[in-house]
């Protein structure tokens, strides 16, 4: 099995360990659900973090796996898609939602450094494994974590045997924030690709960022992007579509020249 978290939006990050980051307060985005078809309704699951500030729905229709975030009945992440592509695989059509589960977590931890000693964990947990019709696809998980000031969400690829070589050509996980933004972000793949001065610029103009990235809407809704526990996968940029829309880029691995396939082996 190969595992990847990929944190949406941030407030600060690292507040709490694991699949997380957070969402700023005034957070604001639009949805839209596809019509279900006259053969079959579209599978929708929702969850809300514990004080239900938050929700998460995630959708599987007409081959798509989809999710949204509202905060307090207010979008906040658009419908974005969720998978990934397989070399040697066609681009995976996602039919079903199984095995959802929900859970509550509220616990602490001490961390060794940051602004806080003493860390409480509160979440709401949605699981659940998507249906996919390729062989590495077809027992994909995902598990959101929600909190009331933040979302993450974690990959597994049970298709995946221990020890099995793969590699991933793409990455279709979006991230759709809506409005007019502002971005702190500097150019992703330059030769010390961690030690450049952030530049503020329209959203709009992002073509390929580190992470992580902050975006701020004139209403003073602020969003921020990261990633974290990564199980043998390589990590991940942002891509802008132009428009302000972004999508996961992975990396090449220990710092090759990045080409169109990441090659990973899962755990023995």
């Amino acid at each position: 099995m190969i595992e990847r978290a990929a944190a949406s939006v941030a407030r600060r990050l690292v507040r709490r360990q694991s699949v997380r980051s957070t969402i700023l307060p005034f957070l604001a985005a639009a949805t839209a659900l596809a019509a279900p078809s006259a053969a079959a309704a579209a599978a929708r699951e929702c969850a809300q973090s514990p004080g239900k500030v938050i929700e998460v729905c995630v959708t599987v229709d007409g081959g798509r796996a989809t999710y949204e975030i509202t905060r307090k009945g207010t979008p906040v992440i658009a419908t974005s898609a969720l998978g990934m592509d397989f070399a040697g695989e066609q681009s995976a059509r996602f039919s079903a939602m199984s095995g959802v589960t929900r859970s509550a977590t509220d616990t602490s931890w001490e961390q060794p450094w940051g602004e806080a000693r003493t860390i409480r964990d509160q979440h709401t947990e949605l699981s659940f494994t998507l249906a996919g019709d390729t062989a590495l696809t077809a027992k994909t998980g995902v598990t959101f974590r929600i909190f009331d000031d933040g979302v993450g969400f974690r990959y597994s690829f049970g298709g995946v045997a221990a020890g099995q070589k793969v590699s991933v050509t793409k990455e279709r996980t979006e991230f759709r924030p809506v409005g007019d933004y502002q971005a702190w972000w500097y150019q992703a793949l330059q030769p010390d690709r961690d030690e450049y001065l952030y530049t503020q610029t329209d959203a709009r103009r992002i073509t390929l960022a580190e992470t992580p990235l902050t975006l701020r809407r004139m209403d003073g809704i602020h969003l921020s992007f990261h990633e974290a526990a990564l199980v043998d996968f390589p990590s991940m940029l942002l891509s802008g579509d132009g428009v302000g829309g972004l999508t996961a880029w992975l990396t090449a691995c220990w710092r090759t020249r990045p080409g169109p396939s990441r090659r990973r082996g899962a755990p023995s």
